[in-house]
């Protein structure tokens, strides 16, 4: 009985399951050993005993944290994504904007400024039109909208509006009603 007993226990030390206490190595560091009491193979490891995660000023996304054996100290930066703000006064495009530090994030988003809803008589249709970037709509969603700005020079359009920029409708590209 006590020879399988050994050859089980020798069995796990070769796939690794070794037995024995862990020690520290010494009282201010957080290296452990461990001498396996089957077959004396030496195994070691880091045990940090962490604080908890602090932030280093009010106005910084830095955070620390201190081993309280060994004070040795791990670092991240953790943002607060909270706000949007728009890149440009006259644009549409949002950057994401961290509450805590100010640093823009990768993530953007257009959100346009729309006016209610009038019908318009050259376009025989309901349409809006941004107060920040100045596109033009369609309720209609494969009607598209030229973008009609005052004229600016002598080759005007009729009405006095010159006509720039591709056309735009409701939907994307795709046909799928854009978001707005």
């Amino acid at each position: 009985m006590m020879a399988l007993k050994d050859l089980f226990d020798k069995g796990k030390c070769l796939v690794g399951l070794h037995q024995g206490d862990w020690t520290f190595d010494a009282a201010d560091r957080c290296s452990k050993t461990r001498l396996c009491t089957i077959c004396g193979t030496a195994s070691t490891r880091v045990d940090h005993h962490w604080s908890e995660w602090m932030y280093e000023s009010t106005d910084s996304c830095e955070l620390t944290r201190a081993c309280e054996r060994c004070r040795d100290i791990e670092r991240r930066t953790e943002h607060a994504w909270n706000g949007w703000h728009y890149r440009r006064d006259d644009e549409c495009m949002q950057l994401q904007v961290c509450g805590r530090c100010g640093a823009s994030g990768g993530q953007t988003r257009v959100a346009h400024k729309w006016e209610p809803w009038a019908y318009s008589e050259p376009h025989c249709a309901p349409i809006r039109h941004c107060r920040r970037c100045g596109v033009l709509v369609s309720k209609f969603a494969r009607q598209l909208i030229d973008q009609v700005q005052p004229a600016a020079s002598g080759d005007a359009a009729p009405g006095g509006a010159e006509i720039t920029g591709a056309p735009h409708s409701a939907t994307g590209s795709s046909g799928a009603p854009r978001k707005s």
